[in-house]
């Protein structure tokens, strides 16, 4: 990738939500449990009609290993949020990352990393899925992707920040979300969002593509490109 500037970026040793987005999928068909609806926009990672709260922690501690970053769900109830009751995910729980599964009416989640490295590329960044069951929010059956990833344009690079900004969006309404995850440090700055389908299976990588500023005309130069996503 083309580099027209030079910078000082600093080595990062985040493993999980180094300044991450986190953002959720309702559940995609009517009549599952907890009767959410195509059009749901709430967060019921358990499927009991109840909204939870994802929380990102992205300075805690795992492992011994400080900034590691990690999630929190606290799970909602009759009497309100269950503070008694709550799931820990970071990437040393199992099943993080995994392979993709077929919908099944729970509310998932999309976490970015833009602080992940990639083997030695520092800052290079990773996205995973959290799939919602009835037991709550787990990593079993998880998926991640980076540049390096297959049908994953583009190749990782130190600083992109890939994952820098999530949402899952359903522009088309058929109440399948698909991925829209940004690195707005590609090509030292320019910026960069891919855009991954949702078929029957789930969120794919297959097919994935991607825009920046010059895609619709504009200036690319140093634009960020991605660095904030609103729908």
């Amino acid at each position: 990738m083309r580099k027209h500037r030079s910078a000082a970026l600093a080595a990062a040793t985040l493993l999980l939500l180094t300044g991450a987005g986190i953002v959720t999928a309702p559940a995609a068909w009517a009549g599952v449990p907890g009767s959410t609806r195509a059009d749901d926009r709430n967060c019921d990672f358990d499927g009991d009609g109840f909204d939870d709260v994802l929380v990102g922690a992205p300075g805690a501690a795992v492992g011994g290993q400080r900034g590691a970053g990690l999630v929190t769900v606290q799970y909602g109830s009759p009497d309100g949020i269950d503070t008694r009751a709550a799931t820990v995910i970071s990437q040393n729980t199992p099943g993080v990352p995994g392979g993709a599964e077929a919908g099944d009416g729970y509310d998932d989640a999309v976490i970015g990393a833009p602080g992940e490295d990639i083997g030695t590329v520092a800052d290079a960044g990773m996205v995973t899925l959290l799939r919602g069951t009835a037991r709550g929010l787990t990593g079993t059956g998880s998926a991640s992707w980076t540049q390096n990833s297959p049908s994953v344009p583009g190749v990782v690079e130190k600083g992109d920040k890939f994952g820098g900004q999530v949402r899952l969006v359903d522009p088309d309404a058929d109440g399948r979300f698909g991925l829209l995850t940004a690195a707005p440090g590609e090509d030292t700055g320019d910026g960069c969002v891919w855009v991954f389908s949702a078929g029957r299976g789930g969120l794919t990588a297959t097919g994935s593509w991607t825009v920046n500023a010059g895609t619709f005309g504009g200036p690319a130069l140093d634009a960020r490109y991605g660095a904030a996503i609103d729908e």
